[in-house]
């Protein structure tokens, strides 16, 4: 591009697409000439002749970029009149003198095309930079992906440790339990033989009071009422008793499934033992395959809730069979009243 000494200079760059509002840098600009960053103009007037190279770049929203390289050919601001060429000193280059104008634009645009060449290759190169660092990015990307995925594996580690601790605190809880509820079965089977004596004792007194009811021959209304009453006693602790008994089978039934629960929930537990300590070997591996250490946390995670799941359902069964022994209990005590009451009547 050729101007004169103290002509307006205006140059306008554009690109053909972008992705919003582009940003525009300058570098080179001579004395008196100035760039805007917004839209890429680049005007004003220049005081000395000579040749000015530009560089120009400009890029979008999302970081695409692109530049280019112009060179300002400023002639002296008379008009030649002869043949002679006026020897002009260029910036930062010295331009031998030419025979005519119109060679010395020829050898402009020919050093123009040099220019452009060598920027091509300039261009080149900075494209094989680029995409090296953009590998570079994206190694660095799955790297920070692979640190992630084992931290996150290391966190479902710990979590699958500290499930596991909670599961054996459950375990010892449903162990204390199921201990409780044998005791409370050894007393109700303590309490069934103290049934079965007084029951004993109240069958002989019932006997004995028969033989002196049969010997007595002066037996008044009085002793007959008191002995019918006695025998009404005597059948409702009996029916009292068949209840007991009964409420006992259905006490031991519930003990029964109480014990199976639980030793249901030890192998759980075992079985939770045991996917932890696969998940430790995981673990291990999880520098090579991590996405496959999250998925043996998250089975350890379901068998650990299943776990704690069954020595919940083991709990209630327990606490009803200690409902069931109270209600024995209460019974047998109403019996050994009304057995008492029988005797007393005798």
């Amino acid at each position: 591009m050729i101007f004169r000494v103290g002509e307006l200079i205006r140059i306008p760059f554009t690109v053909k697409t972008s992705a919003g509002a582009l940003v525009w840098v300058f570098r080179g600009l001579p004395t008196g000439i100035q760039g805007s960053s917004n839209d890429g103009l680049v005007q004003g007037t220049i005081s000395e002749t000579g040749y000015y190279n530009l560089q120009v770049e400009c890029a979008d929203k999302e970081g695409k970029s692109g530049q280019a390289f112009i060179t300002i050919n400023v002639q002296p601001k008379v008009t030649l009149t002869t043949t002679q060429l006026v020897d002009v000193k260029s910036k930062p280059t010295v331009v031998s003198s030419h025979s005519t104008y119109d060679a010395i634009e020829a050898e402009q645009v020919a050093a123009d095309n040099e220019l452009f060449k060598a920027l091509d290759i300039v261009d080149t190169r900075k494209k094989v930079v680029a995409d090296a660092k953009q590998r570079t990015a994206i190694a660095t990307v799955k790297l920070n992906n692979a640190q992630a995925s084992f931290n996150a594996a290391d966190v479902a580690w710990r979590q699958a440790t500290s499930d596991l601790e909670v599961a054996k605190s459950l375990y010892s809880s449903a162990q204390a339990a199921l201990n409780a509820a044998q005791q409370n079965l050894q007393l109700a089977l303590t309490e069934q033989t103290q049934a079965a004596t007084a029951l004993a004792a109240a069958r002989k007194a019932v006997e004995d009071a028969q033989t002196r009811f049969n010997t007595a021959s002066k037996a008044v209304s009085d002793a007959e009422d008191n002995l019918v009453k006695a025998k009404a006693q005597f059948a409702k602790a009996e029916e009292v008793l068949r209840d007991a008994r009964t409420v006992k089978a259905a006490a031991e039934e519930e003990y029964k499934r109480a014990y199976e629960a639980l030793e249901a929930a030890k192998t759980q537990l075992e079985d939770a033992r045991a996917r932890k300590a696969r998940a430790d070997q995981v673990v291990k591996a999880a520098q090579d395959t991590l996405e496959l250490a999250t998925q043996v946390r998250d089975n350890a995670d379901n068998d650990l809730k299943k776990a704690d799941f069954a020595l919940s359902e083991a709990e209630k069964a327990l606490n009803a069979a200690l409902k069931k022994v109270a209600f024995i209990r209460e019974k047998f005590n109403i019996a050994k009243d009304e057995l008492s009451a029988a005797q007393w009547d005798w």
